[in-house]
């Protein structure tokens, strides 16, 4: 009947979250409020909440966060999965293309996210302290992050080689807020983003069948 139903949180403004402890499940728990958090649908079928701005569990000053929840839309219940639960979170990389439970993406605002339906979700970009064109994947079986591709640290340049043409050393420019879709096999496409003032229209295709993953710059036109 087009209601809304309230199933948790709190009503009041800019609340700090409760956590419980990593990996902990709870409907008494909830992630702080923010804005700008990165979100998608596991194949598990919960719903996954990563960054964001805002304070954290007891922060007062609110800044970019790098905390992983997953909430059950059946039990209404929250989990803090990775991260910090304060905000200024530093990646913890590890080997690139080794995955662990150690590692995590640094804080960040405005990242683009799309689950595989396999398990496994890919984070691109976002900002921190500056824009950021890191590449990373999450599995929701093993709660384990992946560095992939792209630079650690702010602002890194986009590596475009030959329109149309994949290859290994290919990756977009830092950016926040680029949209992602997934053609429904093993391709996914990014579309622009922002660097602080300067937006894209740039168009990449990321072949996820690759090892490593392999970047395509395609024209604007498809």
């Amino acid at each position: 009947n087009n209601q809304w139903l309230w199933v948790g949180g709190v009503s009041s403004i800019d609340p700090n979250g409760l956590d419980g402890g990593l990996g902990n499940s709870s409907s008494g728990f909830i992630p702080s409020g923010r804005s700008f958090a990165t979100a998608w649908t596991g194949a598990d079928g919960r719903f996954y909440l990563f960054g964001g701005t805002g304070k954290g569990a007891t922060g007062t000053a609110k800044g970019n966060l790098n905390d992983l929840w997953s909430f059950d839309p059946y039990s209404y219940a929250w989990s803090w999965l990775t991260g910090k639960n304060s905000v200024g979170g530093v990646a913890v990389s590890g080997t690139m293309g080794i995955p662990s439970t150690a590692n995590t993406p640094g804080a960040r605002s405005g990242g683009s996210a799309i689950a595989d339906g396999t398990s496994n979700t890919l984070l691109f970009g976002g900002q921190g302290s500056g824009a950021t064109n890191d590449l990373w994947r999450y599995n929701e079986v093993t709660r384990e992050w992946t560095w992939i591709k792209g630079q650690l640290t702010p602002n890194g340049a986009g590596v475009y080689g030959s329109l149309n043409v994949e290859a290994p050393g290919n990756t977009p420019g830092a950016r926040r807020g680029g949209i992602v879709v997934t053609d429904g096999t093993s391709n996914t496409i990014l579309f622009g983003g922002a660097n602080g003032a300067n937006v894209f229209s740039d168009v990449w295709e990321l072949n996820t069948t690759d090892a490593p993953y392999v970047i395509t710059e395609v024209p604007t036109a498809i």
